[in-house]
């Protein structure tokens, strides 16, 4: 892929190639390479508080989420529970929430009983069902079918990790 894109782009900026035009001097240098991997060098929180914005682009919420410390998520969970419309920010928690269950899926569970609104506290639920589910389904079957708000979501999320050769674990 790498060199088909290098292939491609060089195909682009070909003299011979009537589209192409120079680019600029600011172009070619903010044209990142295909090997920098580099990450923001803005601190998480700083670019979440700077982002935070109910139309952000989903890829961009993933990839500033990713960065956050587990403290740094519960802060910007807070941040967004307290705004006047937090359901608003739907992508932002279910990211969060996703990822915070990532490391404590029960402390997570128990904050979006916290959420106003049933709707919101049960699709961050959810968000926290899936990553949990998907890191240790009966581990999470097991700490939540004594969980009235929860147990039958995680029954059903169990039951569609089964397959032909699990079914009678």
């Amino acid at each position: 892929c790498g060199i088909g894109g290098w292939s491609f782009g060089k195909m682009r900026d070909h003299p011979d190639n009537p589209t192409a035009s120079e680019p600029t001097a600011a172009a070619k240098s903010s044209r990142p390479l295909a090997r920098d991997r580099s990450v923001s060098k803005v601190e998480p929180m700083k670019e979440f508080l700077a982002e935070l914005s109910p139309d952000a682009d989903e890829g961009k919420i993933w990839k500033i989420v990713q960065r956050l410390s587990p403290k740094e998520i519960q802060d910007a969970i807070a941040e967004i529970a307290g705004k006047e419309k937090p359901g608003a920010y739907e992508e932002w928690l279910s990211a969060l929430y996703y990822r915070w269950a990532e490391t404590d899926p029960m402390a997570a569970l128990e904050s979006t009983k916290q959420l106003k609104g049933e709707f919101l506290a049960d699709a961050m639920g959810l968000a926290v069902l899936c990553s949990w589910m998907s890191r240790d389904a009966e581990g999470a079957y097991i700490s939540l079918k004594k969980d009235k708000d929860f147990w039958h979501e995680a029954r059903d999320m169990l039951v569609r990790t089964w397959n032909k050769d699990t079914v009678f674990e």
